[in-house]
């Protein structure tokens, strides 16, 4: 359980504290004084309206603070992903030529590892770094409260921005090759907030977010300037994603955001919880959750199983939960369906990208239904272009397909010093094209379909979809990740597959009391796992009515999880398809020789 000092809270207004043993809170008017302070020690130390600024940490209040106090000045912020490396560091600080970087003190270290840098000079931490501050670095090194109270010593006029100047360089973190940087500007920033606080989805004042998402992707970024903009609270979890539930339910939001893998996640520790209860409270939850699924399907209310027992399980997320936002991927409808009923809240998806400030789509709370992402915000406006080669025409009857484009307000200026790159995704009539395949379904919204750049031929001549079928296939109870791979010089498809040790080390031991569920490795290795795996995932296949091409024929069971450290996912969960072949590529011939020889007719 976290500690008091872990979620540090900003709030409206000081009486209304969620909890008095917090010791350090913020409200809105010391967040305006401290933001001041910041920009005037920025310029103080040189730094000029323009100028690029890093900001690398995880989520923390002297995170927003910094990025306030360097737009009252026209600085550009330049967010840093908390976990990148020292290599992906010095790329982005190099390619922004950042001035002055602003980190949580654990990060010092990289930036001190760093090759050769021309444009970084000064260092300012927000906590002493272990071991004490630097001693003969190559650098200028401050703490914040040095820096603040340089400012606080020396204040400067502001420096407005202008509707078009650079906001924020954000670099993507792509599934390949370097991030690139999108340029957002002040207009893109202030469109996204209003679009977002004119949907269905709007904040007030009394609102309370837990911010986890990383600021240095847009979408959270334009979430916290939101609750800012009303005058809500931002709370800030203790930085531990094993500890995520505990935090947001000691800090009791109104409303949540999130990818389909933390709903995954938290449905999957709930049917945990409730397994091991008695045979009694599971009857009734059972019967409860279909009753309740069926009649929120009806559009009717049940007042006696939410007394009975979904307050408790509502107490999970706080208790004040409104609604819960789904983004990034595609979220499983039976996922969906369940939270409804658990925490007695509507479930919308959203759709978006960087280059659009995170945000051109969301559902509306009110609407049951699942498997779209909403009409179009009102900042910009959506269209759908033929995709020939995958049979996709925005001429389809009755449901138009193709790639979807963005076009608005919200829209990115472009890639920084990547004009090529521009100019392939941003077309000269302002259209922004995403690579995503949409449809429009007859009541207005939007299904996010499929995917332009991820599909591959066999060699029999079948287009697959790969991410696609990982949705699929990572239903699976049995599985946390799953990296699907196929190419033209074969008729099937492989898989890495990481298993959900959690449910196993629960469920293995009464089925296969032979085998330790609490070593990995052995888990991985046993045959007993691999068929249930693979009978897990021919149900998933069956229920999903996936064509006998797109199964997986063999998998190999891997006990390390794909993560950001080891280079196989996107600081947002998503793989890293060219990493993952790169790293998996022995095991990948492997698995195709082994199929092979047992099948030779393949």
């Amino acid at each position: 359980m976290i500690s008091s000092i872990n979620i540090i809270i900003i709030v409206g207004d000081t009486s209304n504290l969620i909890s008095p043993s917090w010791v350090l809170d913020h409200c809105w008017r010391m967040v305006r004084l401290r933001a001041e302070n910041i920009g005037a020690g920025l310029i103080k130390l040189g730094i000029q309206p323009g100028d690029r600024i890093g900001i690398f940490s995880i989520n923390r209040p002297e995170w927003v603070l910094s990025d306030m106090g360097a737009m009252n000045h026209s600085i550009v912020p330049v967010a840093l992903y908390a976990t990148l490396g020292p290599n992906a560091i010095e790329y982005v600080i190099n390619h922004a030529e950042v001035k002055l970087v602003l980190c949580e003190g654990k990060n010092v270290s990289k930036l001190l590892q760093m090759g050769v840098t021309d444009s970084l000079k000064t260092i300012v931490s927000f906590d002493n770094p272990p071991g004490g501050a630097p001693k003969d670095s190559k650098f200028n090194y401050y703490t914040l409260a040095e820096l603040e109270q340089m400012g606080a010593e020396h204040p400067a006029p502001h420096t407005p921005p202008k509707v078009d100047d650079l906001c924020t360089l954000l670099y993507t973190s792509g599934s390949t090759g370097n991030p690139k940087g999108v340029m957002l500007s002040h207009l893109n920033m202030v469109s996204e907030v209003a679009g977002a606080y004119f949907s269905p989805a709007g904040l007030t004042s009394e609102d309370v977010h837990m911010s986890y998402l990383p600021l240095a992707h847009s979408f959270e970024r334009a979430v916290v300037s939101m609750v800012s903009y009303v005058g809500g609270q931002v709370g800030f979890f203790s930085g531990v994603i094993p500890e995520l539930f505990n935090d947001i339910h000691v800090l009791r939001p109104t409303f949540l955001c999130g990818a389909p893998r933390v709903w995954q996640k938290l449905h999957d520790k709930m049917w945990l919880t409730i397994n091991g209860e008695s045979w009694l409270k599971r009857t009734l939850f059972t019967w409860g959750l279909n009753s309740k699924q069926a009649a929120i399907r009806a559009g009717s209310s049940t007042p006696f199983w939410d007394r009975l027992v979904f307050e408790k399980t509502k107490d999970r997320l706080g208790g004040r939960v409104k609604f819960i936002l789904s983004g990034s991927a595609p979220l499983d409808p039976k996922i969906g369906e369940f939270l409804k009923a658990c925490f007695c809240c509507p479930v919308v998806q959203g759709y978006g990208l960087t280059e659009n400030v995170g945000g051109a789509c969301v559902g509306y709370p009110e609407d049951p239904a699942l498997g779209h992402v909403g009409p179009t915000l009102c900042c910009c406006e959506v269209k759908l272009v033929d995709v020939p080669e995958m049979n996709y025409f925005a001429t389809d009857k009755p449901s138009p397909r193709g790639e979807v484009c963005i076009r608005g307000h919200n829209v990115f200026k472009g890639y920084y010093k990547d004009p090529a790159k521009t100019a392939e995704d941003l077309k000269a009539d302002g259209w922004f094209h995403t690579g995503d395949i949409g449809r429009w379904n007859e009541n207005g919204t939007l299904s996010i379909v499929d995917r332009k750049k991820n599909i591959f031929k066999l060699s029999q001549g079948e287009y697959v979809a790969a991410e696609y079928l990982e949705s699929v296939f990572v239903r699976s109870p049995l599985a946390a990740q799953v990296f699907v791979y196929g190419d033209s010089l074969n008729s099937f498809l492989v898989g890495v597959v990481v298993p959900d040790f959690e449910v196993l080390e629960k469920t293995f031991p009464g089925k296969y009391p032979h085998i330790d569920a609490k070593d990995k490795k052995a888990l991985v290795e046993s045959k007993e796992l691999y068929k249930e795996v693979m009978d897990s995932f021919d149900a998933c296949a069956k229920e999903a009515n996936l064509q006998g091409f797109e199964k997986l024929k063999h998998i190999y069971l891997e006990s390390e999880a794909f993560t950001e450290e080891n280079g196989l996912t996107t600081p947002t969960f998503k793989p890293k398809r060219p990493q993952l072949k790169e790293h998996y590529e022995a095991t990948i011939a492997r698995l195709y020789k082994e199929f092979k020889e047992l099948h030779p007719e393949m």
